[in-house]
């Protein structure tokens, strides 16, 4: 089977039972995870995320609200600027998304193989969970 796949259901197994309290503190560990990633590895993150770190170098996520937000014209102008150059094998392959345009320009980016996973799983959890709420509507 596909290792990406494998460590997803590991994942996957160790989370989604999780009392909601865990569940906040496992989602808050990965968070802190990736702004210490972005902010080390991509320059462009680095003068954003600085306001989450405190003196001692901890990630402090109660300060999240003042980063400011990534708008579309941002991803456009400085899409290779938000990529990791080595991103580890562990996150599996990576490929690239466009949209239509049809708003303006084309966003280009890039996703691994981690998302339509997550997207089929969500979407599935939400089939099971709007069926068993509306009995028959899903035939």
């Amino acid at each position: 089977m596909n290792v990406v796949f494998d460590q997803y259901l590991k994942s996957l197994e160790c989370t989604e039972r999780l009392p909601p309290r865990d569940l906040a503190r496992y989602h808050q560990e990965l968070l802190a995870r990736l702004v210490r990633h972005a902010h080390d590895k991509l320059p462009f993150y680095r003068g954003r995320l600085d306001r989450l770190f405190t003196s001692n170098g901890e990630v402090d996520l109660s300060l999240w609200n003042s980063v400011p937000f990534l708008t579309r014209d941002e991803v456009i102008a400085h899409g290779r600027q938000l990529r990791v150059a080595n991103l580890a094998a562990d996150y599996g392959d990576v490929g690239e998304i466009q949209t239509s345009g049809s708003t303006g320009t084309p966003l280009q980016f890039a996703v691994n193989s981690m998302v339509p996973l997550s997207v089929t799983h969500c979407l599935h959890a939400l089939h099971v969970a709007s069926a068993s709420t509306h009995p028959g509507r899903w035939r």
